[in-house]
C-alpha cells in the first residue's frame, strides 16, 4: 500500500485504518462540510436511466460547480436516514438514484417494488 503526506489537511476526508484482529477496513468519520437543505422539490422517475429510482432535485441554493456533494443523507417523512454516495448514487450535485437491489435503501417501505405504500 502507498500512502502520501499531505502538505495541508483537505476540505473533506475520511481515515481508514487496517484491523489486524478481525483482519478488516474500517472508517472513521467523514470530515467535511456538511450542508442541510430544506424545502427541496423531488421529481421522482421510476425505471431511470441509471437506476431504478432517480431523483432531480430543486427549489434549493446550492452552487454544485463551487460545492462537491460526495454523500447525502436522504431523510424520509418517518425520520429513517439513508446514506447515498458520489458517482452509485449522487450524478451531477442534484441528481440522486438508486436501485430497489441495494439493501439499505430497498429495505424503505415507499421504494420496495410493487409497493402500495406512496
Amino acid at each position: 500500500m502507498r500512502y502520501y503526506k499531505l502538505g495541508e489537511t483537505p476540505a473533506y476526508y475520511i481515515t481508514a485504518w487496517y484491523n489486524l484482529l478481525s483482519g478488516k477496513w474500517e472508517f472513521g468519520k467523514v470530515h467535511a462540510t456538511e450542508t442541510t437543505v430544506e424545502g427541496v422539490t423531488v421529481e421522482l422517475t421510476t425505471n431511470g436511466r441509471h437506476a431504478n429510482y432517480e431523483m432531480k432535485l430543486s427549489g434549493f441554493d446550492l452552487d454544485t460547480s463551487a460545492n462537491k456533494v460526495y454523500g447525502v443523507v436522504l431523510t424520509t417523512a418517518d425520520g429513517s436516514e439513508y446514506g447515498l454516495h458520489h458517482v452509485t448514487n449522487i450524478w451531477r450535485g442534484t441528481e440522486l438514484g438508486f436501485n430497489t437491489d441495494e439493501t439499505y435503501l430497498a429495505s424503505m417501505p415507499m421504494f420496495r417494488m410493487g409497493s402500495e405504500t406512496p
